[in-house]
C-alpha cells in the first residue's frame, strides 16, 4: 500500500507534464498545419534536382543513371545493327 502512495502523484505529475506540453505545443503551432508535409513529399520528387553530396541515395541515383546510360546505348546500337543488317540484305 506504501507504494501506491507514491505512484499516485508521480503519475498525476507526469499527466500534468503532459498536459503542459501539449498545451504549449498547440499555443506555438506546432498542430496548424499537418497535411502540408505529408503532400511536399509526394510533390518533391523532381528527378532533375541534385541530392547533396554525401548522401548514400546520390550515389544509388548515379548508379541508376549510368545503368540507364547504359542500357539506352545498348539499346541505340542494337538499333544501329538492325538497320545495318537490313541494307547489307
Amino acid at each position: 500500500m506504501e507504494i501506491v502512495e507514491l505512484l499516485v502523484p508521480m503519475s498525476l505529475a507526469l499527466g500534468l507534464g503532459f498536459v503542459i506540453a501539449f498545451t504549449a505545443a498547440v499555443r506555438l503551432g506546432q498542430f496548424d498545419d499537418c497535411e502540408t508535409p505529408a503532400h511536399r513529399m509526394l510533390l518533391d520528387a523532381d528527378p532533375s534536382k541534385k541530392r547533396p553530396s554525401g548522401n548514400d541515395d546520390s550515389r544509388e541515383l548515379n548508379f541508376e543513371s549510368e545503368k540507364n546510360k547504359a542500357m539506352s546505348n545498348a539499346a541505340s546500337a542494337e538499333s544501329a545493327t538492325r538497320v545495318t543488317e537490313r541494307t547489307t540484305t
